[in-house]
């Protein structure tokens, strides 16, 4: 089995928590920005002296502490590409990397997986299609995945995410098989999306 979390930030709970899945790709925008390739311009007339903008200069060590506490050992394998291991689990960590724009750096990693992290961040739909594998999705009880009736002004905006697309095409729906949300309780699972969304926390 391989997952994907896009948009993971520090969280390493997906890890432990599916202690089962040996294989991951993690992928951030940061520490280059917060905000995917945007970059912001510093004005002295509002801006500290030391201002880092949308970068997160602490990023990096914050990973490596937080996979450092779970137990994983760490690799650079080049400025935008961090492996941590143990044992036979392995996460790749693609930092500096936003999707779309950045999906050729991951594809050959990410291809055919068939598990999905999707917890605060609702990524771009470009990610299915590199796997022919149904999709297990996971998701937290954080995480609001129905409020996605946009306003038709913001559509060209929207309706590249993923969790915008689960709402509107049966086809996308398809590829996965289950719907997983974890809570403090375990994991609740669900084979229709229209169950999923409406689940309340125990």
């Amino acid at each position: 089995m391989k997952a994907i979390y896009i948009g993971a930030g520090t969280d390493v709970s997906p890890i432990e928590f599916l202690s089962h899945i040996n294989d991951w790709v993690y992928v951030d925008c940061q520490p280059f920005s917060a905000f995917g390739i945007s970059v912001h311009e510093c004005d002295p007339e509002w801006c500290p002296p030391r201002c880092v903008g949308f970068s997160r200069p602490w990023f990096i060590p914050d990973i490596k502490q937080e996979m450092e506490r779970i137990g994983m050992n760490y690799k650079k394998i080049s400025d935008n590409e961090l492996e941590f291991t143990k044992g036979d689990k392995k996460i790749t960590y693609f930092v500096n990397t936003s999707m779309p724009e950045h999906i050729d750096r991951v594809k050959d990693r990410i291809k055919d997986f068939d598990n999905l992290i999707v917890m605060g961040h609702d990524p771009n739909s470009c990610i299915l299609n590199y796997t022919s594998k149904k999709i297990t999705f996971w998701g937290d009880t954080e995480t609001i995945y129905s409020k996605i009736d946009r306003e038709d002004e913001h559509y060209d905006y929207y309706k590249d995410y993923l969790c915008f697309k689960m709402n509107r095409d049966e086809n996308i729906r398809k590829k996965f098989h289950r719907f997983n949300i974890i809570d403090r309780c375990g994991a609740t699972s669900f084979d229709r999306w229209a169950t999923f969304i409406t689940h309340k926390p125990r």
